[in-house]
């Protein structure tokens, strides 16, 4: 293994290089331990078919103990190593291959936006509040009970109000902005509202004149 961990420190493009000196075929997408584990077992190949000196041909002829053969250098010098077909992929220097499942999820930002914005289901208390006093006002206009807005119905209308304000403004506070143009429209209307009962108060005091009986003669 301390092979394997000294080789995995090279660059991935030095290890395709190696495997390519020693004949080692590599495909896109197969990650740094991949590559060294292929070099080393053609290093331990290229071992075993080595000529062997006159001196190690002596040694080698006593017969060597059952215990000491090694059965996985045997299959490697008969069978060789497994080398993965090519994959029809673009080279990239990149880690590892392709995962399944990997990346971003589908859709576009944009459309992963809108998804997310239309989750929301709570108004903007602000915008709530705006469409409440102007119902009431309407109602309290026209003197006809039941044109306020009720809670569902309030909720009915501003959440997608609140849902297009964070699409166009993304992030804006209405808050202080609002509440100010409310103060200003409460306000404007209980002082016109006085003016008007004002108005009425004093027509229905103004003396009603009779035609006289000259006025009659002359017509």
């Amino acid at each position: 293994m301390k092979g394997l961990e000294k080789l995995k420190r090279n660059r991935r493009s030095d290890l395709v290089k190696m495997a390519e000196n020693l004949g080692v075929k590599v495909y896109t997408g197969l990650n740094k331990t991949g590559i060294a584990k292929r070099i080393l077992e053609k290093q331990k190949l290229n071992e075993l078919e080595e000529p062997e000196s006159p001196e190690s041909d002596v040694k080698e002829s006593k017969p060597k103990p059952e215990s000491k053969r090694k059965p996985e250098f045997e299959s490697l010098a008969t069978e060789g190593p497994e080398i993965a077909p090519e994959l029809p992929q673009d080279e990239w220097d990149g880690r590892g291959g392709a995962r399944e499942g990997a990346g971003r999820p589908p859709g576009s930002p944009e459309e992963l936006r809108v998804q997310r914005i239309r989750r929301n289901k709570v108004p903007d208390p602000v915008i709530k509040f705006a469409f409440e006093c102007l119902f009431e006002g309407w109602e309290s206009a026209v003197k006809v009970k039941g044109l306020a807005l009720s809670k569902d119905e309030a909720d009915t209308i501003t959440v997608p109000v609140t849902n297009l304000k964070e699409y166009y403004f993304p992030g804006l506070d209405l808050s202080p902005v609002l509440e100010m143009w409310i103060g200003l429209a409460i306000g404007v209307k209980a002082v016109v509202q006085g003016r008007i009962v004002l108005i009425r108060e004093a027509r229905k005091a103004e003396p009603v004149t009779q035609p006289t009986e000259g006025d009659n003669d002359a017509e």
